[in-house]
């Protein structure tokens, strides 16, 4: 009788040991995504560095929007993926006080046009072209409107940045 009694809470131990390490072994998952943004970045600018434009953009993608990633793995359950947002405050980047989104945007337009993906690139370059730290993507938005042919809107664009020219000059 003792015996069974012995064996029951020998279980039961084992039992509490599983459980507690299927919990350790998840929150264990949960906070390396916490710190995968920051190593696609590093990623990103190595490939970017190399001129693996290809692939950085598909880690820059991936810092953008982590849900992308996240998607792809099979996750038990019904499980909300989230996309955490990106640090808003201002850091230093290639010789310029940006935010880490802005800088991203920057990185995935410039691939695009390395990668001669005008048609992406114009789309990119035109979320992009009015960023405080990057004025020289609305030079580049306006070589891939003329890459693509699209003239008419290149021509505004040029009208545009001359009055501004002649605003911003005494």
């Amino acid at each position: 009788m003792k015996k069974s009694v012995l064996d029951y809470k020998t279980t039961l131990d084992l039992f509490k040991m599983k459980k507690i390490l299927f919990i350790l072994f998840c929150s264990l998952n949960i906070l390396a995504f916490s710190q995968s943004k920051m190593v696609w970045l590093k990623t990103a600018d190595e490939r970017f560095e190399m001129k693996d434009y290809q692939n950085a953009l598909i880690y820059y993608k991936k810092v953008l929007n982590d849900t992308i990633a996240l998607s792809t793995q099979i996750l038990p359950y019904e499980v909300q993926l989230s996309n955490r947002d990106l640090s808003k405050k201002k850091q230093e980047r290639n010789g310029k006080k940006v935010t880490l989104e802005e800088y991203v945007e920057h990185q995935i337009g410039m691939c695009y046009k390395h990668t001669f993906d005008y048609h992406r690139a114009e789309k990119q370059f035109e979320k992009t072209q009015h960023l405080e730290g990057y004025p020289t993507d609305a030079f580049y938005y306006g070589n891939a409107l003329k890459k693509m042919g699209k003239l008419n809107q290149l021509l505004m664009l040029l009208r545009c940045l001359y009055v501004l020219l002649l605003i911003l000059t005494p």
